[in-house]
Parts: structure tokens; C-alpha cells; sequence
């Protein structure tokens, strides 16, 4: 197992490199919480053995345990032509393609501060000024190939971190693609804005085509476009998972 920053373009050694690497460095919060649990708690092993909880649950295992072969901090996945693509926080990945995990780590932070209508106007407002933007066609793109049961006007206030997470999932070429949201209980986390991002993340979860598939944790099948011309379905697996961390 190697652990890699910013898609391969260095190795991680250390927790103190990670850091220096990191912008959004704080201890508490998701992108140190991510990093110790992974360099410090044997985060690997956890978020392994999640996903062969998933392949078991869709009896996709095929009696063998899945391990991955690296793990990456701060992984570009990119889903159409436009600038800048999903941003994980981690992915684990095997060599064979068979299972790819994209990870969003939590403590308080929201799914983004915009919704996908706030998005979707300031692209607008840009170009009346004359500005480039592409942010309202990749918006359009972004809702089509999410395939929502039947988008409605209060589906503009979904969180728009969700609505491109889902696709820079699915985009990744591999058997199972997985997205795994692990929220952090540090000593930091607060429990009215956790419980306020679950809710975001259930409301977006129950405005596209997804069902839950176990009672025994969050996990959702979701069925969504892989692909920008909308000719092949694929079927991704999204997962919400917490972490006791107050003593890290």
C-alpha cells in the first residue's frame, strides 16, 4: 500500500508532510481528521473493511476480501471538459479497476456553501457582466446525468457539492464505484450541523434514483449516467459513515 498527494504526483511518508501539503489544514477539522485517520489510526484498514461490507451487502465479494493497492489524498476525477473536476478528499483504488472509492470527509463543514441554484446564478451573473462561465452548462449536464426521479423546482436548493460528487464518482472507470461520506467526531463536532448535513445528504439522496439497500448502515444504490451523451447507466453505491474521533 503507497499513499500519494494530488493524484500521484508525490508520496506521502508522513504526517507532517501531509500537512505541509494541505491548504485547508485544522486540527478538528475534516482534511486533518482524514489525514490522521489514515496515517494514524490504520484509517486504510477501516474504510477496507466498509467497502467489503458493501460487496458482501451486494453479494459482490466473490468469498475475498477487497484491498486496496494506494491510497490518494486530494484525487482529481475528471467528469466533463469544463475546468476543474471532483476534488476527494481520499481514494483508494486497485490496480485491476475493480472497486474505486472517493471519499468526502466531515466534521461540521456543509456539502458546499451553495445550493445548486446559488451555483447556477452566478454563472449567469458572470456572463451578463460579460465574464466567461461555464458552471450553467455544466449544471444542466451535471442534473440530466444524475438522473433525478422528476427534477422540481425545490430541487435547486439540493446541495450542488452532491450533485458533481455523484458524477466524479461514477466517471472513475471501475467495477464498483463508491462514495463514501465519513463524518469525524472530534472533539470539535457539533451535532446540529451533523445532523443538518445528513439531512442535506438524504433530501439530494431522495431526489435522484437511488434506493437503500441495508439496514445495518446508510447505503444507497444510486443508478446515474456515467457518460455526457446519456447512453450508458451505470450503477454506483453511496454510503454515510461516522468516526469516533474526540481523542485524536
Amino acid at each position: 500500500m503507497k499513499l500519494y498527494y494530488n493524484n500521484r504526483h508525490c508520496e506521502v511518508l508522513s504526517l507532517s508532510e501531509l500537512k505541509t501539503k494541505t491548504k485547508n489544514w485544522k486540527d478538528g477539522f475534516s482534511a486533518a481528521s482524514i489525514g490522521r485517520f489514515v496515517l494514524e489510526h490504520d484509517g486504510v484498514a477501516r474504510i477496507e473493511e466498509i467497502v467489503n461490507g458493501i460487496l458482501t451487502t451486494i453479494k459482490k465479494n466473490d468469498n475475498e476480501d477487497w484491498a486496496s493497492e494506494e491510497a490518494i489524498f486530494e484525487y482529481e476525477s475528471i467528469f466533463d471538459n469544463y475546468r476543474h473536476g471532483r476534488m476527494h478528499d481520499l481514494v483508494l483504488r486497485d490496480t485491476k479497476k475493480r472497486v474505486f472509492v472517493g471519499i468526502e470527509a466531515k466534521v461540521n463543514e456543509p456539502f458546499d456553501s451553495r445550493d445548486i441554484q446559488t451555483a447556477y446564478l452566478s454563472g449567469l451573473l458572470r456572463r451578463a457582466k460579460g465574464e466567461s462561465s461555464n458552471i450553467t452548462s455544466r449544471i444542466e449536464s451535471l442534473i440530466r446525468r444524475t438522473n433525478f426521479r422528476q427534477f422540481k423546482k425545490e430541487d435547486l436548493l439540493l446541495k450542488y457539492q452532491l450533485l458533481f460528487s455523484m458524477i466524479g464518482t461514477a466517471c472513475e472507470d471501475a467495477e464498483y464505484c463508491i462514495f463514501l461520506v465519513l463524518v469525524f467526531k472530534t472533539s470539535l463536532y457539533d451535532e446540529v450541523a451533523g445532523t443538518e448535513n445528513y439531512h442535506d445528504y438524504q433530501k439530494f439522496m431522495n431526489a435522484i434514483t437511488s434506493k437503500r439497500i441495508s439496514l445495518d448502515m446508510d447505503l444507497r444504490e444510486v443508478e446515474v449516467f456515467a457518460d455526457e451523451k446519456l447512453e450508458n447507466k451505470k450503477t454506483i453505491y453511496a454510503a454515510y459513515e461516522y468516526i469516533e474521533a474526540e481523542d485524536w
